[in-house]
């Protein structure tokens, strides 16, 4: 009980005098031995969930998850949040919304907000961290900070299916897309606004399993969808469709395509047996001529052998911070 209100006290400082000693928690993070513990009736209950609140500032949303994440001495769980930030801008695009993420637990009527250790402090949005005070119905969370109160609602549940295609540095599109289901509406926004460059997103309504309408249009794709070969599909929804069934209801998938019908394979056993190009493997294990990849295209890595590129004739594979095995990017 002591450490219990050592902790709370604790708290309290970190809130005025930014810091606390000797084994205490603070929003920086957890750190040493004396935090109090996590109810885990509580955490594994109902709040458990994606919560919104209809608002326009403050918290728009929070995800309360049952991933664990353990840190020295502790055991808690990690939250996901989409937070206004305070920023207003006369132009747009406007970043007024951040999305910060960290542990919680929860303690009797408590809930604490904590960032990842060693998160670096962010003012705009660093009072979203600490100690709120909660009260839960059926259907609703009040979360009480200060002379601030918040309350949200259950998120609909309702599947969403997130499909999108990446962008290099440069921000053009790599023709590599991948499909991941989404509880929600919220949770499908927030999983795009993590991905990064992107060249194309969208948000279908429904399971990635649900059935995909195609325009009966031959302008045909050479498609590759996880480890599988090569193959020609009549247009690149017809390809969408494919990794979207390959995705179903609760996975996800990922494949990348080239414009036009895919060439007939040519065996090889060696370089010089190929015409411009190396001799590769396909998903069957068997050996094929295959494309050098070009200027801004991936190259080398540590990878299965259906994957693996090599850069055209007079170009070089630049690795980020000499990581060969990590891949890199012809140049």
């Amino acid at each position: 009980m002591k450490s219990r209100k050592f902790f709370f006290a604790c708290m309290l400082m970190s809130a005025v005098a930014g810091g606390c000693s000797a084994g205490g928690a603070t929003a920086d993070g957890v750190d040493g031995a004396g935090a109090a513990g996590t109810d885990s009736e509580d955490v594994r209950g109902s709040l458990i969930d994606t919560w919104v609140s209809g608002r326009t500032s403050g918290i728009y949303n929070i995800e309360l998850t049952r991933v664990d994440r353990v840190v020295p001495g502790h055991k808690a769980f990690t939250f996901n949040a989409r937070v206004d930030n305070g920023l207003r801008c006369v132009r747009a695009p406007c970043p007024s919304a951040s999305e910060i993420s960290g542990i919680y637990y929860v303690e009797g009527s408590k809930l604490t907000l904590l960032r990842f250790p060693g998160t670096p402090s962010d003012a705009t949005i660093a009072h979203y961290y600490g100690e709120y005070d909660y009260s839960l119905t059926r259907a609703k969370l009040k979360l009480t900070k200060g002379d601030k109160i918040t309350e949200l609602t259950r998120a609909v549940r309702a599947p969403q299916c997130v499909e999108y295609d990446k962008a290099n540095e440069d921000g053009e599109p790599t023709n590599i897309r991948e499909v991941k289901n989404a509880p929600s509406v919220e949770a499908a926004e927030r999983l795009l606004s993590q991905v990064g460059n992107l060249a194309h997103s969208k948000i279908i309504k429904g399971s990635c399993k649900t059935p995909t309408a195609c325009p009966a249009v031959m302008i045909p794709v050479c498609g590759t969808i996880a480890s599988q070969d090569p193959k020609t599909y009549s247009n690149l929804c017809m390809f969408a469709g494919a990794l979207r069934e390959r995705a179903g209801a609760s996975s996800t998938a990922r494949g990348s395509w080239v414009d036009g019908a895919c060439p007939e394979e040519i065996s090889c056993s060696k370089n010089s047996d190929c015409d411009n190009q190396f001799c590769g493997w396909n998903a069957s294990n068997a050996r094929i001529c295959k494309p050098y990849s070009q200027r801004g295209e991936h190259c080398g890595g540590f990878t299965m052998p259906q994957f693996r590129s090599f850069c055209a004739p007079g170009l070089e594979c630049d690795s980020p911070q000499g990581m060969v095995d990590g891949g890199g990017t012809c140049k």
